[in-house]
């Protein structure tokens, strides 16, 4: 037969477990974190996309300054370089345009995924605020039990006056 101090405390132990920590807005983080990822694979592809532009125009830079050499030779090899060099200009005209489309493409998906890395840190940031409060939580709920638990075997009363 258990005394009423046992009981109680025991009773304290059983109804005092604390529940796993549970953050309301899981499927949005996750959700969130999966939007940024889309979104930082965007900012690569377009920063790619820039990169190849920029070694086309490479390319093509090398090979005009390759022809403007060649253009002052004299006959058909000189007409020839300087006719690839003016074709090789205007390549580079239609890349540079073409580059400055790209950059401002790269910049809004830059702007777009530091958009979402902030929406996913605001979450992220209160999952954690909210932690740091269950587990505060926790942790007093579990002093009271062991304060209980002491009073208990003392034969003292607990917080609100009762001799257990």
């Amino acid at each position: 037969f258990r005394s009423r101090a046992q009981a109680t405390a025991h009773g304290t132990a059983d109804s005092a477990v604390m529940r796993r920590f549970r953050f309301r807005l899981q499927s949005v983080l996750r959700l969130r974190g999966q939007f940024e990822r889309v979104a930082r694979g965007e900012l690569a592809a377009a920063a790619a996309a820039v990169s190849s532009i920029e070694q086309r125009l490479e390319a093509a830079t090398r090979g005009r300054d390759d022809c403007a050499a060649e253009a002052n030779q004299p006959g058909a090899v000189g007409a020839l370089a300087r006719a690839l060099e003016t074709g090789l200009q205007r390549h580079r005209l239609r890349l540079e345009a073409e580059r400055q489309r790209a950059e401002v493409q790269r910049e809004r998906a830059r702007l777009a995924w530091l958009g979402r890395v902030r929406e996913q840190r605001t979450v992220a940031q209160l999952r954690e605020q909210q932690f740091a409060a269950w587990r505060l939580a926790a942790g007093r709920a579990e002093q009271a039990e062991i304060e209980a638990l002491a009073a208990a075997g003392r034969g003292q009363p607990d917080r609100t006056g009762a001799v257990e």
